[in-house]
């Protein structure tokens, strides 16, 4: 006959057991990669699947190399990618600064660069340099204007005098954007979300849009090149992130209640990264039913991303984070797209390296090699 003692015994055994495998259950269970929709198609995105590898020769630089990047973990989706029945994240729809007539003439590129109201050198190298573009001027080397808008994007500081730099960068340049939050870096995904939805919204005939940190450097004749060339739809383009797991402490901290897996989707590195307008006007008309996460390039182009079954492009040239600041010929006899690190003195350097370079010098060193 069993006694009370072992009858009990026996239970705790059992309920431990229990607690064990619940316990390992959930653990997985909270522990799996982000899901990807069932139906991912790509039926109708004009860059060649079945081929993952392609090039893009440049007759001045050299070749562009691009993959399509899918996750190996395909799942189903869970109710944090669904958009939710009402809008969580109400957006300041109202503009404190917007430019004027900017997109008359309808760009097929629109560049975005999130800056700080007391970088005028940064935002005046930039106008200098890359940016011009945006503002009519050729690139080096060549004599074709092309179709590109340049826009700096700003929230709200409690500085007159800071307020009053952009408003007078805004009456010269006409290229200022700012909404009514507060400028911080924690609303840095709000300012992204801003700048896409003014564009859908005033210049629905733009093809794409390049977001920029204001520390970067981007060779817009060669990403325009391969745009025009590739015409990638519905994709997320840039340097793509396919192992990133979850930080829950210091600047990047963000909690499991609001993003509750341990890794994040694939996403674009925030340096540099494109979105197509298809992208950009699910964003815009989506985003809202979301909740935000801070972490800005993981928000925009990987949750955001999975929710609008974007294509993510990885293109080599692209720059990410932890890359070193670029030497100016680096933009001249490679296939470099982008750098960050990138000062304005720098950008000033890239600037007249490329327009002193003489392609004709460079292969015929090439051929006495």
């Amino acid at each position: 006959m069993v006694s009370n003692r072992c009858r009990i015994r026996l239970l705790r055994q059992v309920l431990l057991y229990a607690t064990i495998i619940v316990g390992g259950i959930v653990l997985w269970m909270t522990s799996r990669r982000y899901p990807v929709l069932e139906k991912f198609d790509h039926s109708t995105n004009t860059i060649p699947v079945a081929n993952l590898t392609n090039y893009i020769t440049s007759d001045k630089l050299g070749k562009l190399k691009y993959t399509i990047v899918r996750d190996a973990h395909p799942v189903t989706l869970t109710d944090y990618f669904n958009p939710r029945e009402e809008v969580v994240n109400p957006f300041p729809n109202k503009y404190v600064i917007k430019p004027k007539n900017m997109c008359d003439d309808p760009p097929f590129l629109v560049i975005m660069v999130c800056s700080v109201h007391s970088h005028t050198n940064v935002r005046d190298a930039i106008r200098d340099t890359w940016g011009s573009v945006g503002h009519g001027s050729a690139w080096p080397g060549s004599d074709v204007r092309l179709q590109v808008k340049i826009l700096f994007l700003f929230g709200k500081v409690k500085m007159p005098s800071m307020e009053y730099l952009i408003r007078r960068e805004s009456k010269t340049y006409n290229d200022v954007l700012q909404g009514d939050f507060t400028d911080s870096y924690k609303n840095l995904t709000l300012k992204t979300l801003m700048g896409l939805r003014f564009v859908a919204k005033t210049c629905p005939g733009a093809e794409y849009v390049l977001k920029a940190d204001e520390d970067t450097f981007t060779h817009v004749q060669l990403l325009y090149q391969f745009l025009r060339t590739v015409q990638p739809v519905n994709s997320v383009i840039g340097h793509i992130y396919t192992t990133s797991p979850v930080r829950r402490h210091g600047i990047w901290a963000v909690s499991f209640e609001m993003y509750p897996y341990h890794d994040y989707p694939y996403y674009a590195s925030g340096n540099t990264y494109v979105l197509s307008r298809d992208v950009i006007g699910c964003i815009s008309n989506t985003s809202g039913y979301l909740p935000y996460l801070p972490i800005e390039d993981v928000f925009v182009t990987g949750v955001m991303g999975v929710v609008c079954r974007a294509t993510l492009v990885d293109l080599e040239g692209f720059t990410y984070w932890i890359q070193r600041a670029p030497e100016p010929e680096d933009f001249t006899i490679g296939n470099k797209l982008s750098a960050n690190k990138v000062s304005p003195g720098l950008a000033r350097e890239i600037w007249k390296e490329l327009i002193d370079f003489d392609p004709k010098l460079v292969y015929r060193n090439l051929s006495s090699v």
